[in-house]
């Protein structure tokens, strides 16, 4: 992968500056947009007002509130609405320690510090933080290490270890998993997988890691955010690596996602960079572990990152493609695990001279690299359009999951729930601020009757939608009919959530009549990648929910051939019409 680039450092330096001033820029028209429409479309949290002050930081209420743009860990700005010039001014940056909702339509936000600067201000909004100043950060680290020349190390791996290695390893991988693993050796632990949804992605790259932490081979693990990091370096150390070989590097522990290592204390895997990671200290407690986990942006941001054999850089596709200068200063083997047909990163800058966004699609353009084929995930008729539409009908479900459906045999005389593997729900509502309210009452009854009459858990149903308003809607619809409690068992959000996860019963909430946000298949709903994280997190049953309206103003629309076709194929004998349509 490494090797002669159809780009040049300035190129990318003047591509990161663009994206800084963009995403200032959208911060910024933030701050001078009408609050209530800002508000009303889930942008902006408020209002919010203080009610207590401890050691832990400051606790804010808000009323008439039923969902979260934002999450524990992330920055924030606190503004107040300038009731003279009627837009919001900024009062301090901050960071979320705790989203709780209490209440129904009631939200509870603990942030970070004692926040004096709220003292005698009776309400205040939250607003996302601008990551301009990390991008400038990055574009100072690349121009750097370009002018530097550093180039990482090579030493030569002996093949034959690592192939006696795989035999014993076949065993546990089915036919694409072995052949991409083989394939990988065979190219001196250098190359790509593509890991479509299901697939075990996550399992070939744990085994990747046993075979070379076998070896005594030292790996770096990477991926974009922390989320993606905990969520491999978890299973890597549930599949049997000593935790002694492990360390988890953050800057702030708080930012790690404690969920996914169960039960195991992060004290005893955490340090703080990658300098003290990698460097012996004179109690000789450093530079002895196998495997570094950071994010890749801890890892280009390093001044002394440790000397590894092996880079695996997870989710690949969606690490914007002006990294690919710091991988041969990292390492002289690099692994990338990811799908270029799910999401992208979060671009601003839509018109570029570079090849690709992402690193993923640049690297797999340019070459043949593996894809895993077999999928346990999806039943054959939910994977069916994803298939054809992005993996020229590659995709197979494995012979346990042709005919999965744990909801057969279920359904009821009231037809709520339907009878089928993929249901299309239309109806004659109309959205207002990109929020549909009675889309969301069909959203909560199909909840309602996927828990009574067909016994699913809440927590096995994930309902999205590609707009904070209308996630906002659902909520409040899902409150009213199953109660607070119950519906915070269910998670609804947008699809960006939902990468790398599965239910067995997903609903997608669509709830406006046209695609405008963008231009046809690069629109939010239009978003060919996007339609095909949604529907693949499910299982056993897929529900769409739309106007009718949007579907006959999708037949219209130039350039929406993937939302058409998704939208052709979700009603295509899978209509759930007769008690949905008024």
């Amino acid at each position: 992968m490494i090797g002669k680039k159809d780009f040049t450092v300035s190129d990318l330096s003047k591509f990161i500056a663009r994206e800084a001033y963009s995403e200032k820029g959208q911060v910024e028209s933030l701050l001078n947009k009408d609050p209530e429409a800002s508000v009303t479309a889930g942008e902006v949290l408020g209002p919010l007002r203080p009610v207590g002050k401890s050691s832990n930081g400051t606790l804010l209420r808000g009323e008439e509130i039923y969902f979260s743009r934002f999450r524990a860990g992330e920055r924030v700005d606190l503004v107040e609405i300038n009731d003279a010039e009627k837009k919001f001014r900024k009062l301090k940056g901050s960071s979320i320690k705790m989203v709780h909702f209490p209440h129904p339509g009631v939200i509870e936000v603990l942030i970070a510090e004692d926040a004096f600067v709220l003292d005698g201000r009776e309400e205040v909004f939250l607003l996302p933080q601008s990551a301009a100043g990390l991008k400038w950060s990055i574009r100072q680290r690349l121009n750097d290490i370009a002018a530097s020349g550093v180039v990482a190390p090579y030493s030569k791996i002996d093949p034959r270890p690592l192939h006696d290695s795989l035999k014993r390893t076949e065993g546990r991988l089915n036919s694409t998993q072995a052949e991409a693993l083989r394939f990988l050796i065979e190219n001196d632990l250098h190359g790509l997988v593509q890991g479509p949804p299901g697939t075990g992605k996550t399992k070939l790259l744990v085994e990747l890691v046993q075979l070379a932490v076998k070896n005594n081979l030292r790996v770096g693990l990477a991926s974009l955010t922390h989320a993606a990091v905990d969520n491999a370096l978890a299973r890597i150390i549930h599949s049997g690596v000593d935790t002694d070989m492990v360390v988890r590097v953050a800057g702030e522990k708080r930012k790690i996602k404690t969920e996914p290592y169960k039960g195991l204390s992060i004290d005893e895997i955490w340090s703080g960079s990658l300098r003290d990671a990698g460097t012996p200290s004179e109690y000789g407690d450093g530079g002895k572990y196998l495997v570094y986990a950071a994010t890749l942006h801890s890892w280009c941001c390093s001044n002394h990152p440790p000397e590894i054999d092996l880079l695996i850089i997870d989710e690949a596709s969606q690490v914007p493609i002006y990294f690919h200068p710091f991988l041969e200063a990292l390492s002289s083997r690099v692994v990338m695990f990811g799908d270029h047909k799910q999401l992208p990163p979060v671009i601003q800058v839509l018109n570029h001279n570079l090849p690709s966004e992402d690193l993923f699609s640049y690297e797999i353009q340019r070459g043949t690299y593996p894809m895993l084929e077999i999928q346990y995930r999806m039943n054959e008729k939910i994977q069916e359009w994803s298939s054809k539409r992005f993996y020229e009908g590659r995709l197979i479900p494995d012979e346990s999951h042709r005919e999965r459906d744990i909801l057969r045999g279920r359904d009821t005389l009231s037809g709520r729930m339907g009878s089928k593997m993929v249901n299309m729900i239309a109806h004659t509502g109309y959205s207002s601020y990109n929020a549909n309210r009675l889309e969301a009452s069909r959203v909560a009854d199909l909840v309602w009757a996927l828990k009574t009459e067909g016994s699913l858990p809440l927590e096995e149903i994930g309902i999205v939608t590609p707009h904070r308003a209308q996630a906002g809607a659902i909520c409040a619809a899902l409150q009213e009919k199953i109660g607070l409690l119950d519906t915070q068992r269910v998670l609804v959000d947008t699809v960006e959530r939902f990468q790398g996860q599965e239910r067995e019963a997903m609903i997608l909430s669509l709830s406006v009549e046209r695609d405008v946000s963008l231009k046809g298949d690069r629109g939010f709903l239009g978003d060919g990648r996007r339609l095909n994280v949604a529907v693949t997190r499910a299982k056993s049953r897929f529900y769409c929910l739309a106007p009718k309206k949007l579907i006959e103003n999708t037949k219209r629309q130039k350039n929406a051939e993937h939302l058409r076709s998704f939208l052709s194929w979700c009603g295509a004998g899978n209509a759930h019409a007769a008690k949905e349509t008024a």
